[in-house]
Order: structure tokens, then C-alpha cells, then sequence
């Protein structure tokens, strides 16, 4: 994972990671990263309400990624930079509080 240059865009980050493949490889994919520092991710109604957080930040990036008008939203910040490191939506999102985390891909959002 690349913590030394995340990326934000109203997230807890977007990082740029990799995983040794099958084939003994590195397979770079995007992590996104919401944190919740004191939700209780048991409660159904709360792990609801973070991921439709996380699918609003999803359709930013993808608005970003395709110039879509929606990047007028004054609460969207894009910098050059951003559009040049993120050329793909995240495959994995990560959400987390103090007490439990879980991981699932961007693709089960569908």
C-alpha cells in the first residue's frame, strides 16, 4: 500500500496498492478506505449509511473520471494530480471503526 501518497477526495483515502498474483506477479488495484471511529458496524442501519456514503464518493470518482458536470459540486475537490494517479474506480472498498472492520469489492455495489 502507497501511504505515503494517498488520495482524497472526501474519503479516508484511496490508495494505490498491489497483490503477488497467481502467476507470482504484482496486480496493482485502488483501495477505498472509510473510517468510522466510533459506529457500530453490527448495527445493519449503520453499515448501511457508510456505504451509501462510500457509493456517493464512488460516483464522484466516476463523474471525475469521465468530466462529468457533476464536478461543479462545490464539495467535490479535484486537482490535476488526482485525475492522473486514479484512472480507475477503487476495486476494494475497506470500512472501519475502533472495534470492527470489513472489506468488500467495489463490484458487489452494483
Amino acid at each position: 500500500i502507497d501511504v505515503e501518497n494517498p488520495i482524497f477526495l472526501n474519503t479516508d483515502g484511496i490508495f494505490d496498492c498491489q497483490y503477488l498474483g497467481d502467476h507470482g506477479g504484482m496486480v496493482p488495484f485502488f483501495l477505498l478506505m472509510e473510517l468510522k471511529r466510533d459506529a457500530d458496524l453490527e448495527d445493519l442501519d449503520t453499515r448501511s449509511t457508510v456505504l451509501v456514503q462510500v457509493i456517493a464518493y464512488l460516483i464522484q470518482i466516476y463523474a471525475m473520471l469521465n468530466n462529468y458536470e457533476t464536478l461543479k459540486k462545490k464539495d467535490v475537490i479535484i486537482k490535476d494530480d488526482v485525475r492522473i494517479r486514479l484512472d480507475k474506480l477503487p476495486s476494494t472498498l475497506l470500512v472501519g471503526s475502533k472495534t470492527h472492520c470489513f472489506v468488500i469489492p467495489t463490484l458487489s455495489l452494483k
